[in-house]
């Protein structure tokens, strides 16, 4: 187990494919569809525009830090923030 959570769960987590994103002050928690992981990735890294929406489903947005009852509803469903210290 690491730090109380199995092997398993953190599979599943893993593949959940969460990613926070922070553009102009805005902050997005996106949940990508798992056929589309890989041209996402490739999208992030590139210089073109694109919409977040072509690639999976909004779970948050709002502006500046997400709460952290939001942060800590992400780390129980899918492990995002983990490595954070939520107060």
């Amino acid at each position: 187990m690491n730090g109380g959570i199995s092997f398993a769960q953190r599979i599943g987590k893993e593949k959940s494919f969460v990613y926070d994103i922070r553009f102009h002050g805005k902050c997005f928690i996106l949940q990508v569809n798992p056929s589309l992981h890989e041209s996402f990735r490739v999208a992030l890294k590139g210089k073109d525009k694109f919409d977040i929406l072509d690639y999976g489903e909004v779970l948050y947005s709002g502006y500046g830090e997400p709460s952290d009852r939001i942060k800590d509803e992400m780390v129980k469903k899918f492990g995002l923030y983990e490595n954070e210290a939520i107060a």
